[in-house]
């Protein structure tokens, strides 16, 4: 049971992440994942969190970010978007069909999404495998060498041998020499019931992992767009089964924040993209590969996602005071309701509400392309 605790959410794909939302309410990170350290128990604080708390909390974050964001129209954290929904390495995103793009051809394209990262397909691969956790600090230090990387934020770690992704505090180094910084009590051993007596031991080293798994998240710049062309079946197309016509296609950022894009048919050579002489119909479509949403997401915006997700809970996230207290002024509703907020997709409460305007001020506001 204790294995699904991190199983099915990302902390990379959180605009609000587990450590975050501690930060945020006043809860020990130790408490939420379990781990039964020296601040423990305390008369704000008097439980350790289970399988099912952490689960419920998550669940509600990620909901009310999938609330928010096709409103303001761009990912709150970086997300690949594909052509087709199977290119999706997500495995356990039910959502995951908002993150496919695939549109008339126009040569200037609209992106589905706004505030584009850069194109390009992703390629999530693996720089080091079980790499040793060194615990003799708090944070504990993951070091890792001979790493080819362009961005800090690209660098994703999950335990061993699996995809269960783990939140990490900073990365210090460069090329030749990085070291990450994981917080011990996030490093609890998958298998480890966390829901023991008197929770997680935290002086056993046993139940923390002893390596890691290390990846770079970056996008394969061979592969933009695909350009899928109109297909008339006949006798001479039977050898092929009557697939598709796709042409090849090199994307160019117009605007990175309306998330604007120039396509032209190209191949990719050499690591250079050519302007290809195929010719495509302005009936065709394209399928787009890029990634967008926020790097830093703002401060307002993390408050509206966890007091949206307060109002989406039934009961509070935990026993903590300070939480309790956040729960129930954001599913508080007054007496008398506004019509602008009878209106609200969010709800009526308190916390929805505020969730509500604070989107609307983050909106992308876009025009369609000429």
């Amino acid at each position: 049971m204790a294995f699904y605790r991190q199983q099915y959410f990302n902390p990379y794909e959180m605009a609000v992440t587990p450590g975050e939302y501690c930060r945020i309410v006043g809860v020990p990170e130790c408490a939420f994942w379990g781990v039964n350290t020296a601040d423990y128990p305390n008369l704000s604080c008097p439980e350790l969190w289970t399988v099912a708390m952490r689960y419920n909390l998550m669940n509600a974050l990620m909901t009310a970010q999938a609330m928010i964001e096709p409103i303001i129209e761009y990912p709150l954290s970086p997300r690949w978007i594909t052509g087709l929904l199977q290119d999706q390495l997500t495995e356990y995103d039910d959502n995951a069909f908002r993150w496919v793009d695939s549109q008339p051809f126009l040569g200037k394209q609209r992106a589905k999404q706004s505030r584009i990262i850069e194109v390009g397909a992703r390629d999530l691969c693996i720089q080091g495998a079980q790499v040793t956790v060194d615990y003799s600090t708090e944070p504990a230090v993951v070091a890792i060498s001979g790493l080819q990387f362009i961005n800090e934020f690209d660098i994703r770690v999950t335990f061993p041998d699996s995809f269960i992704f783990i939140e990490t505090t900073g990365v210090w180094g460069d090329t030749s020499y990085l070291e990450i910084m994981i917080p011990k009590c996030r490093l609890v051993k998958p298998e480890v019931d966390s829901e023991q007596d008197n929770g997680v031991d935290p002086s056993d080293i046993s139940n923390f992992t002893e390596t890691v798994d290390i990846y770079l998240d970056q996008a394969d710049p061979s592969v933009n767009g695909k350009i899928i062309s109109n297909h008339t079946c006949s006798p001479s197309c039977s050898d092929n089964a009557c697939l598709e016509y796709t042409t090849n296609a090199c994307l160019t950022i117009q605007d990175q924040r309306l998330g604007l894009l120039i396509a032209r048919p190209a191949e990719y050579t050499d690591g250079v993209w050519q302007t290809s002489s195929a010719g495509v119909s302005r009936k065709s479509q394209i399928r787009l590969y890029y990634r967008a949403g926020l790097v830093k997401v703002p401060d307002n915006i993390k408050m509206a996602i966890v007091r949206l997700a307060h109002s989406l809970m039934p009961a509070p996230p935990c026993g903590c005071q300070s939480v309790s207290l956040l729960w129930e002024q954001d599913n508080a509703i007054p007496p008398f309701i506004t019509p602008d907020r009878d209106n609200s997709p969010f709800g009526l409460s308190d916390g929805s509400w505020w969730a509500y305007k604070q989107t609307q001020t983050n909106r992308s506001f876009r025009l369609s392309v000429a």
